[in-house]
């Protein structure tokens, strides 16, 4: 799903205790109710990591003789980028 994994822990299988609260985490609330009725955990998929390794190994295959600085500057933008997209999902 566009570079997620979700899982979802509804209430009745989470048990006595409460409910996490950790980065990559949603509550999903009854609307009408309010109760939260479950949890969706987020993380990236294998597929987002692929790209994002092919992306990398894109950028020094192709460096060839470029300065250091060049190479740094392509990393710090693939890996600025990768954060951005998946925020919600980074621990």
């Amino acid at each position: 799903m566009c570079g997620f994994d979700v899982r979802i822990l509804p209430k009745y299988r989470a048990g006595e205790g409460q409910f996490s609260q950790k980065d990559g985490v949603w509550k999903l609330q009854n609307q009408s109710t309010k109760e939260i009725t479950a949890q969706a955990f987020l993380r990236v998929d294998d597929e987002g990591f692929k790209r994002f390794e092919n992306r990398v190994r894109q950028i020094l295959m192709a460096s060839g003789s470029t300065t250091f600085t060049k190479i740094a500057n392509k990393w710090n933008t693939t890996l600025i980028g990768l954060m951005t997209y998946y925020r919600e999902a980074a621990v």
